[in-house]
C-alpha cells in the first residue's frame, strides 16, 4: 500500500508542505523587515551623534566667542582698567604698611619703633 495513493494522505503532504513555504517565507520577510530596521536604527543613532558633537561644538564656540568679546570689551576702557589697577595696588600696599605696622610693634626690643603706617592715600 503506498501512502500517496489515498486523498486524505496528499492532502495532508500538500498542507505540511504549505507549511514549511509559509515558514520559510516568513522567515524571510522576518529576516530582510530586521535588516532594515537595523539599519535605520543605525542611521538615526549616527545622525544624532553628529547632531549631537555639531551642538556641542556650536556651544564651545559661543562660550569662547563671548569671553573673548568681553575681554576686548573691557580692554577697550582704559580708564577702568586704571581705576582698577590702581584699585588693586591700593589693596597691597595697605596690607604690605600693615604687615610692616605688625613686624615692628612685635620687634621693639631689636628695632626702633617706626610709627604707624600711613595707608596709600591716593596713587595719582
Amino acid at each position: 500500500m503506498n501512502i500517496l495513493n489515498t486523498l486524505q494522505s496528499r492532502i495532508m503532504c500538500f498542507l505540511i508542505g504549505m507549511m514549511l513555504v509559509s515558514t520559510v517565507l516568513n522567515m524571510a520577510y522576518f529576516y530582510y523587515s530586521l535588516d532594515e530596521f537595523a539599519q535605520e536604527s543605525s542611521d538615526r543613532t549616527e545622525n544624532n551623534i553628529y547632531e549631537r558633537r555639531e551642538s556641542e561644538l556650536e556651544n564651545l564656540v559661543s562660550v569662547a566667542y563671548t569671553t573673548v568679546e568681553r575681554f576686548y570689551n573691557e580692554s577697550q576702557n582704559v580708564d577702568r582698567l586704571k581705576q582698577k589697577k590702581q584699585s588693586e595696588l591700593k589693596k597691597i600696599l595697605n596690607a604690605v604698611f600693615s604687615q610692616a605696622e605688625h613686624f615692628y610693634r612685635q620687634n621693639k626690643d631689636n628695632m626702633e619703633r617706626a610709627g604707624p603706617a600711613k595707608p596709600v592715600a591716593d596713587l595719582r
